[in-house]
């Protein structure tokens, strides 16, 4: 439970940042509210779909694993390449791998983005 409480606290956590870069927008408070609500939605659609579909794909057998053993699974490195390489499909893991960098590198231009503005802050402009 701590771990979920952990992976929720982080997937929100960015909310401050579209505070921070409130004088950068038009319309901020229009914008900021439409924004966080669409976020929220999309998000949260992703996610459950993500969850969904690797939890009804879990091959038990292939892993190694004993039937609905869920505690098993945090033994995996990769869970989601894991489970995709027992579809036997060439490249699936691979992909989810990408995935994952690519996911990554949006994660690294919203810190850029926040961090811009930085040295501003500390300057007393802001």
């Amino acid at each position: 439970m701590g771990l979920a409480i952990a992976f929720g606290f982080w997937m929100f956590l960015e909310f401050e940042g579209v505070v921070l870069v409130g004088e950068e927008v038009k319309e901020p408070k229009k914008t900021i509210m439409k924004a966080a609500i669409l976020t929220i939605i999309i998000v949260l659609a992703i996610y459950l779909l993500i969850m969904a579909t690797f939890m009804g794909s879990i091959n038990w057998s292939a892993l190694g694993f004993a039937e609905k053993d869920w505690a098993s699974l945090s033994g995996l490195s990769a869970p989601l390449a894991d489970v995709s390489r027992t579809f036997g499909t060439p490249g699936l893991a691979e992909l989810m791998t990408i995935g994952a960098i690519i996911s990554t590198a949006g994660c690294f231009s919203a810190w850029v983005l926040l961090t811009g503005g930085s040295g501003f802050i500390g300057l007393g402009v802001l």
